[in-house]
């Protein structure tokens, strides 16, 4: 469905302006349910219809239905509700509310009344079920379930505006989504608790429902409650205006100036807030509602609901009277030309009323027109004392009255607002942010003029430059003219043409600075870059060295968008200010502060020549024994493999790690961003050796990797490539088990991926490489060790692989070996410790012969061992403990050496008696030591 402006303009803003902003969403923004399945047209909707609002606020007619659509729009867009799903849920919600409160009425209008109009029925969709949610057959339904016959027949309307611009309310409450004027001030959900009205406004108390009836009934009092004061109107106003200026703070300004009028007289708010009232049950009274019907309305406002009532029959029992007295439609005529402001036109439709209803409307315009008089003459003596607010708000109030009044509006039109109060502009960058405070006027609709000039602050709205033209109190010039002295003025105007005088902000210059300064030290010389800012006349570059609070000197060459700075000493540290320097158009120049960069320029990075790895773990721990305790480093031995080199005598080295060999022979200069990109830098902190090479670990990576010394200086945008190294690992073997069976040793283990072989080698503990003899298929034996190459499949075919070890501990470590392009690659070693056979050792207890009460405890064994401390337990019962948790420990004896095949005898003290159920056991809280190894204790006779 393309969008039509004229059928949008006649279906939904027209009736928008006399009914408010319909509910519908779908059809506020002139949606189908085509559209809106697709986001892509749903949005492009959305924005075509937000635009055409935007242009009806040019027009005078529709400027303030378009400011409540765009306020609405802005509230939904704040809450993420501009999507379909929201719009249907919105609509669906929309549609049950109202539908209910639909029927609601037309039952309370069924109750009281047996038929309506066909009028009624158009007044009943517009007043009581609008906002374009439900249409005229969900009307016709809700008067079809209830049996109401309708026929056709004409109401009339109550009359009697206060004089304090009330109509004028309208248009900002819709802005602000609000009812009743009171709700800005003392907050609408305060409001729509509850009110009172009938002697005067004041906010209902905690007491409500028939509670209240009761108290009044009882007191015959009214309850009291919170009133609406010129303190309480000055607060809120206060409060509101801290936000920022838009249609909403315009729309609440030009309510605060009327509430403000009207609380100054003493029953002034009592009578505005009544007529606002009565003007929003209009719709409910044309509609030919019954007085239950209207109180529903009224209460919906917060008339507590005994006055809501009370109101809706004095509103029926009047509009029923004016009906039957009425001798045509003449009468009625006159009274809406009045509640229009029409009076020119009431008083030439006088003559043709008849004479029984003549005297009581003529008496009505005529209060209107010598209310008007004196509008007219208060204003003309507050505007010979020079009181222009005063002035303007009097004949706002009287071209109310006499909308029709072309001399009271163009004098109303004359009168410039006040100027803004005070204004302020700062510079951002290369922007200049303004705000200014709002026009204290107190009537009609504001709107500003920003305007900027150089020199001098601009004389007239017309003067200078538009920066812009807004209802905000807020801008932003984002081309300010740099190097001259500038001014910003700002007009406030309520008609098109009159301009209020101008307040000026203070005069500033725009002096940007450059931008992405980028400054690089070679060995000699710096060069600087940047970005040039808009209106650059020239650029002024200083160069001082550190420690130097001189003026300083300039470089060798400068240009707009750089500088180069040659023959600088090496190893010293140089500072630069570069400051924008403008041209004004009288011919005189201005700098900025300037931006600062420091330099250091340095000798040209020596390259590494000796580079080497190392790659067995036995030589990262030699390079760790090796280490100055001063460097306070980590073992380098924690790695697989090593790199060392000697440190050259300028610059920093980083090992660069990766999988092929750079592109760069040695010695070559490269960029260090080029260089940045051939690998990734080997991790860790180097370590200083006693031989003085530097050392830094290698982790383990499967297949061939390629290490490259580079050498930079810091600031240096050049490095230089040293010597490269290649590195060859295998992924080690996983999960690495030893079983001793004898003197035999039972290996298993995870093979990695694309290992060919596994190199095994075991030598005894402690022994060193040297001391261990190479077997290549096996070897055993005392204090001997050996080495065995094993393939995959022979491994899985005897399931592990057996090796004969001796029966003292041994270390045991196995490598994978993986070949390839390059050769064999080797992984890092897996070692695992087994223990020595266990000695079977044989012990007795017999008791001593001197002195009384001790036992001997003889020990012998058939292998030369060292024993750990035993505990001799016992039983209460005198039955032999199995186990050394199953007794108490009768004593403790420590660790001592045993000869093979020579007796040793211990004596301890023991009850004769308990001898014969002693058991010897292995302390096992005794801690582990060097040299112990393990034993088996077996009970039995005496030894020989």
């Amino acid at each position: 469905m393309a969008f039509d402006a004229e059928r949008y303009r006649g279906d939904v803003v027209d009736p928008a302006r006399r009914q408010g902003l319909p509910a519908d969403l779908f059809v506020r923004y002139d949606l189908d349910e085509a559209t809106a399945a697709d986001s892509a047209l749903f949005t492009a909707r959305i924005d075509q219809v937000v635009k055409y609002w935007r242009t009806l606020k040019l027009k005078k007619t529709h400027a303030a239905v378009a400011d409540a659509l765009l306020a609405a729009h802005a509230e939904l867009r704040g809450a993420d509700q501009l999507q379909p799903a929201a719009f249907r849920e919105h609509r669906e919600r929309a549609r049950r509310e109202q539908q209910e409160y639909l029927d609601r009425l037309v039952g309370a209008l069924a109750a009281a009344n047996p038929c309506i109009t066909e009028a009624m029925v158009g007044r009943l969709l517009s007043g009581a079920a609008g906002g374009g949610a439900l249409d005229a057959g969900a009307v016709r339904a809700a008067l079809g379930r209830h049996h109401l016959r309708v026929m056709d027949r004409r109401w009339e309307l109550p009359t009697g505006p206060p004089p304090h611009q009330a109509r004028a309310l309208r248009d900002p409450l819709a802005v602000l989504g609000l009812r009743l004027s009171a709700e800005l001030v003392l907050g609408a959900d305060r409001v729509r608790a509850g009110f009172h009205l009938r002697d005067g406004f004041r906010l209902a108390s905690a007491v409500t429902g028939p509670a209240a009836v009761t108290e009044r009934e009882a007191t015959g009092q009214e309850c009291t409650g919170q009133e609406v004061t010129e303190q309480e109107v000055t607060r809120a106003r206060q409060a509101r205006a801290r936000s920022v200026q838009d249609e909403r703070q315009t729309a609440a300004e030009n309510i605060f100036v009327i509430i403000l009028a009207a609380v100054r007289t003493p029953t002034g708010f009592a009578e505005l807030i009544r007529w606002e009232v009565v003007e929003a049950l209009r719709g409910g009274v044309e509609a030919g509602l019954p007085a239950r019907a209207i109180a529903d309305q009224a209460a919906s406002l917060g008339l507590v609901r005994l006055e809501a009532e009370d109101l809706a029959v004095v509103l029926a029992e009047a509009w029923r009277a004016g009906t039957a007295g009425s001798a045509g439609t003449a009468a009625q005529e006159i009274h809406e030309a009045l509640a229009a402001g029409r009076l020119r036109a009431a008083r030439q439709l006088l003559a043709t009323v008849g004479e029984a209803e003549r005297a009581e409307v003529a008496g009505q315009i005529e209060a209107a027109e010598v209310r008007v008089r004196t509008l007219v003459a208060e204003a003309d003596e507050a505007g010979a004392a020079g009181r222009a607010e005063q002035t303007a708000a009097l004949l706002a109030a009287a071209g109310e009255i006499a909308t029709d009044r072309d001399d009271i509006q163009a004098r109303l039109r004359a009168i410039p607002p006040p100027a803004p109060p005070s204004i302020d502009a700062g510079i951002d960058g290369a922007r200049v942010n303004v705000r200014w405070a709002p026009s204290p006027a107190r009537t009609g609709e504001v709107h500003y003029r920003l305007v900027r000039a150089p020199h001098r602050p601009a004389t007239g709205p017309q003067a200078g430059t538009l920066v812009a033209r807004t209802s905000a109190n807020t801008a932003v010039d984002e081309t300010p003219p740099p190097g001259e002295r500038i001014f910003y003025t700002v007009f406030a105007s309520r008609a098109d043409g009159i301009w209020s005088p101008g307040a000026n902000a203070a005069g500033l210059r725009l002096t940007p600075e450059v931008q992405d300064l980028t400054v690089v030290a070679d060995t000699d010389s710096v060069t600087g870059s940047w970005q040039a800012p808009a209106g650059l006349h020239g650029v002024e570059v200083r160069r001082t060295e550190s420690g130097n609070t001189g003026r300083g000197s300039k470089p060798t060459s400068v240009t707009s968008t750089g500088f180069t700075d040659l023959g600088l000493r090496p190893d010293r540290t140089y500072q630069y200010r570069i400051a924008a320097v403008y041209l004004a158009a009288d011919g005189t120049r201005h700098s900025s502060a300037g931006v600062v960069a420091v330099a250091r320029p340095q000798r040209r990075p020596e390259p590494v020549t000796d580079l080497a790895v190392e790659l067995s773990a036995e030589a990262a721990s030699a390079a760790s024994a090796d280490q100055s305790p001063a460097a306070g480093q980590a073992p380098a031995g924690a790695q697989p493999a090593i790199v060392t080199w000697t440190p050259p005598g300028t610059g920093t080295v980083e090992i660069r790690m990766a999988p092929t060999a750079p592109r760069w022979p040695p010695g070559t200069r490269v960029p260090v961003a080029e260089v940045s990109r051939h690998g990734v830098v080997l991790p860790g902190s180097p370590v200083r050796r006693g031989d003085g090479r530097v050392v830094l670990g290698v982790p383990a990576r499967h297949g061939r990797t390629f290490l490259t010394a580079v050498t930079a200086t810091a600031g240096s945008a050049v490095a230089i490539v040293g010597a490269t190294v290649s590195v060859s690992l295998a992924d080690a073997v996983r999960g690495l088990a030893a079983t001793r069976f004898g003197d035999a040793v039972r290996l298993r283990w995870d093979w990695p991926q694309g290992a060919s072989l596994a190199q095994v080698r075991w030598k005894p503990v402690g022994a060193s490489d040297d001391e261990a003899v190479d077997r290549s298929g096996g070897g055993s034996g005392g204090g001997s060790g050996g080495a065995v190459e094993i393939r995959p499949r022979r491994y899985t075919d005897e399931g592990g692989l057996e090796i004969q070890v001796g029966e003292n501990a041994v270390t045991i470590t196995v490598r994978t070996a993986t070949g390839g392009d390059g050769g064999s690659t080797t992984s890092p070693p897996v070692t695992v410790h087994v223990p020595g056979r266990a000695v079977e050792v044989n012990y007795h207890v017999r008791p001593a012969r001197l002195p009384w009460r001790r036992a001997v405890l003889e020990l012998a064994c058939g292998r030369s061992c060292r024993l750990p401390p035993l505990i001799v337990v016992a039983r209460p019962d005198g039955i032999m403990p199995l186990t050394a948790a199953h007794g108490a420990v009768l004593v403790s004896l420590p660790a001592r050496d045993l000869v093979a095949g020579k007796k040793t005898l211990v004596t301890f003290p023991a009850p004769r008696r308990a001898i014969a159920g002693l058991a010897c056991f292995v302390d096992p809280n005794a801690p582990p030591a060097d040299g112990h190894i393990q034993v088996t204790l077996v009970r039995g006779h005496r030894t020989r």
